[in-house]
């Protein structure tokens, strides 16, 4: 509660001096400061999230974790934590299992069975809209196709790294995979919990 009031103070800061000169007019006050909300708990929480990476010396995998959670969250959905700090402490312990368990290392057949089967489960829920999110579902097909397009992406990125002959990579990749699966199947059960799904 208490960072999240220094994160209001500070948006609300930011606002006054943007409004005193000019730059954003003062009716748009809500707009601006819900924007400037995402995009400051946006840059903490990846800062965060990297220096996870650097202190388990696995920045190069954190990476790519972090860079497919986003997409696939972003495109896609998956679960939402209530406030700022729990979703960051939801995604710092999942980063931290997700790298932890590269550590060990998988015989590459079951890092295909996980990827295989995070990106099957992905592709039949390729879209779970958040309920603050029910104003988009016009667009539910597009946001769709551009999950699929992405998790397809992912699938050549596995490809390229199967001929590189970069077991780790694979390993990391499915992993994130597994992650991302993991988030959306919650909010699955989530909706249809609540009988929107």
């Amino acid at each position: 509660i208490l960072q999240e009031r220094k994160m209001n103070q500070l948006i609300e800061a930011i606002l006054a001096f943007l409004e005193a000169n000019g730059i954003v007019r003062a009716k748009d006050h809500e707009v601006y400061a819900y924007g400037l909300d995402a995009i400051l708990y946006t840059m903490i929480s990846t800062l965060g999230l990297v220096l996870i990476g650097v202190v388990m010396r696995s920045t190069p995998e954190a990476l790519v974790i972090i860079g497919m959670f986003y997409t696939n969250q972003t495109l896609g959905g998956g679960f939402h934590a209530s406030t700022h700090l729990r979703c960051f402490l939801t995604m710092a312990v999942g980063l931290l299992c997700c790298l932890s368990i590269l550590f060990i290392p998988f015989p590459l057949p079951a890092s295909l069975i996980i990827a295989l089967i995070s990106m099957g489960f992905m592709l039949r829920f390729p879209l779970v809209l958040h309920i603050n999110k029910a104003y988009l579902s016009n667009k539910r097909k597009q946001f769709s196709k551009h999950s699929q397009q992405a998790l397809i992406f992912q699938l050549l990125a596995i490809c390229f790294f199967l001929i590189w002959r970069d077991v780790h990579m694979v390993q990391t990749i499915a992993v994130g995979l597994w992650a991302c699966a993991f988030s959306r199947a919650v909010a699955v059960a989530q909706q249809k919990r609540a009988g929107r799904l």
